[in-house]
């Protein structure tokens, strides 16, 4: 169909131009919400990490101080008998009478009043010399 009028000639190159434009400006629309899709999604994904990481060494934290806390109490009480059976052994109190059953007994004592002491003790020897106390 051949354009015989000018008016028509306008119209079909203004149409073309119409579409074209359109075209553009959707390609160009569909291109930045997929960039902005991706930021978004980058930049979340982030900020989980960021914040799962936190909570983690949050959580950590708790953790270390609940068995820091255990651990210092078992160590005080630790020092607390070396330094009773000590003063109890020492020549300048007049070395009273501590064998080893009494020292057994003392520590099974202290065993099943803190139940919790007995995860610090696991795994680790005694020393079975005969006349270790005495000397």
């Amino acid at each position: 169909m051949p354009l015989k009028s000018i008016q028509q000639r306008i119209a079909v190159i203004g149409g073309l131009c119409l579409l074209i434009s359109a075209g553009i400006l959707i390609g160009y629309s569909v291109y930045l919400a997929s960039s902005t899709q991706h930021l978004v999604s980058t930049r979340v994904s982030q900020q989980a990490q960021e914040d799962a990481l936190q909570n983690l060494q949050h959580l950590a934290g708790q953790y270390a101080e609940e068995i820091r806390t255990e651990f210092t109490e078992a160590l005080e009480t630790a020092r607390s008998m070396a330094t009773t059976f000590a003063v109890a052994k020492s020549k300048e109190n007049g070395g009273l009478q501590v064998g080893r059953d009494e020292v057994n007994a003392v520590l099974l004592n202290v065993l099943k009043s803190q139940p919790d002491f007995n995860l610090f003790v696991l795994g680790t020897g005694r020393d079975r010399r005969p006349g270790l106390l005495l000397h």
